[in-house]
């Protein structure tokens, strides 16, 4: 046992665990004289290399700020990593903060304190298997087959600049720029947008809007944005669109032929019944992918609602902290100040932050979930289940040339991997 160092470990009432590490005299000294030689060793003067200053001369030009500077660093890193030491089998899940108690020749003393997933407490969750909740079956029907079809052929499709009206499944290459009350606002503008008529990419109304106007015609279209859009500040508002049209191209599709087929570069492809084959399992996967995400919503959503959780007060303001600033940071990538943006959306700053620590609160609460089921059901991943993930991005990654940090994609890899074993484990025990 280590007399020299101390470890004392605790939980505190705002579930933050507090590790306190204490450096004895000698431990001190040690320290001490390790960041001296390595300040000795990487101090420069002129006259000598790096390095090759002799002690004496070295000793004279390190001030005393700078020797005490890289004494408690090494005194901050050591019990650092010794505390990690101590707790490697915990998951920190916040920025580890510290506090110096005692800093002298007698005694080192820090507190450090973060908080892990253990200290995220389901204290009860509800029954969740054998829930009554409906799980439809998964159906393709022929018409989705032929949809499919249709979209491989406009893949294949040749088009033809032209100088008519607009018609249904026509290309168009427009400018536009959008304006709610007379303001811009986020993402309001776009040029040489290429739009394909009937694809429904834009709101109801503004592809319809363009039919039967032609290359140059200038349009101005006023719509509604539906009730329920997904960009919450802009739902049920009016909206006047100015709209240029620079260019129009017409369809010329492939006939399904031989020639279509082996342009699909699929083998198992060889005629029209393959083809269709082909497209309805692949609907079928998307279509479970989609079903399953859906109901694992639903069972989510019920026992986030149901669960007693205690999340750490800290814990969602560290994390409404940073997705502020990633919200700010991805506003300046568009060219959008924060003040802007609340002038145009006639968002409030506190308003955005009340989404984003709703969203943040509901993450939370399905990671620690997550966990309390995987625990509850003892769910884990095998190391060679990982691994064999593992192999599949390195040899992607040698053929690409990529550079990938795989310590770092192995824990990602892992959690990932945990949380489907649990979503399989509550698909599959429930109705």
């Amino acid at each position: 046992m280590n007399k020299d160092v101390l470890f004392q470990f605790e939980i505190d009432s705002s579930f933050k665990v507090k590790s306190i590490v204490s450096l004895k005299p000698k431990k001190i000294i040690s320290l001490h004289e390790n960041a001296l030689n390595n300040l000795i060793k990487n101090f420069e003067i002129k006259g000598f290399r790096k390095g090759k200053v002799p002690f004496n001369l070295a000793i004279q030009k390190i001030s005393p700020i700078e020797k005490n500077n890289a004494y408690l660093k090494a005194k901050i890193n050591f019990c650092f990593k010794f505390m990690q030491s101590k707790i490697k089998e915990l998951k920190i899940i916040s920025k580890p903060d510290y506090k110096i108690i005692q800093d002298d020749e007698n005694l080192f003393k820090i507190n450090f304190s973060f908080l892990t997933q253990e200290t995220l407490f389901v204290s009860e969750i509800p029954q969740y298997k054998n829930l009554n909740f409906f799980k439809p079956k998964v159906q393709v029907a022929q018409k989705e087959i032929e949809t499919q079809i249709e979209l491989l052929r406009k893949n294949q499709a040749l088009y033809e600049s032209v100088d008519k009206l607009i018609s249904l499944n026509d290309y168009v290459t427009i400018d536009y720029e959008g304006f709610i009350d007379d303001k811009e606002f986020l993402n309001n503008k776009a040029k040489n947008t290429r739009l394909l008529i009937g694809s429904n990419t834009f709101i109801k109304g503004f592809e319809t809007g363009l039919l039967n106007h032609k290359k140059n015609d200038l349009v101005t279209l006023h719509l509604n944005y539906p009730q329920n859009y997904k960009i919450k500040h802009l739902a049920n508002r009016r909206v006047m669109f100015k709209i240029r049209i620079n260019d129009v191209e017409k369809i010329i599709l492939p006939k399904i032929d031989q020639e279509f087929f082996e342009e699909l570069h699929n083998e198992k492809i060889k005629d029209l019944k393959s083809l269709q084959e082909f497209v309805k399992k692949e609907l079928f996967v998307e279509k479970t992918k989609k079903l399953r995400q859906n109901y694992l919503n639903l069972i989510l959503g019920f026992l986030r609602s149901k669960a007693k959780i205690l999340i750490p007060k800290n814990l969602i303001e560290q994390n409404l902290k940073n997705r502020f600033e990633q919200f700010k940071s991805e506003l300046k990538k568009k060219d959008f100040t924060l003040e802007k943006y609340l002038q145009v959306t006639n968002y409030s700053e506190k308003e955005i932050e009340k989404e984003l620590k709703n969203e943040i609160i509901e993450q939370i609460k399905n990671e620690a979930l997550i966990l309390k089921i995987k625990n509850l059901e003892n769910i884990s991943v095998l190391n060679s289940e990982v691994n064999k993930q593992l192999k599949i991005f390195k040899k992607y990654a040698q053929n690409k040339n990529q550079k990938i940090d795989f310590n770092f994609l192995k824990e990602k890899l892992t959690i990932d991997m945990l949380k489907n074993k649990v979503f399989d484990f509550l698909f599959n025990n429930n109705k």
